[in-house]
């Protein structure tokens, strides 16, 4: 397990009510998991939902691996096609 940083931004900030949370987590699709488990059922994520970035690169696949201190970024794609 990593702990990382998670950010959100756009409409995803205010749909979960998150802006900023740590997680523990393996791999995205894991951290996804933590994250939908803090939502409590108001909200259900998934790896379609977001533009998501590691560390400023976009991640591709759910399955990517985390490390300690990496930044995870939310980013809606409405927010990105709105610049």
């Amino acid at each position: 397990m990593a702990k990382v940083n998670v950010r959100f931004f756009g409409v995803m900030r205010a749909d979960s009510g998150i802006g900023n949370a740590e997680i523990d987590a393996a791999c995205v699709g894991n951290m996804l998991d933590k994250i939908n488990g803090l939502l409590e059922g108001k909200l259900s994520l998934t790896f379609a939902d977001a533009l998501i970035y590691i560390n400023g690169v976009r991640c591709k696949s759910k399955k990517a691996r985390l490390k300690d201190g990496d930044e995870v970024l939310f980013i809606s794609p409405a927010t990105v096609s709105a610049e």
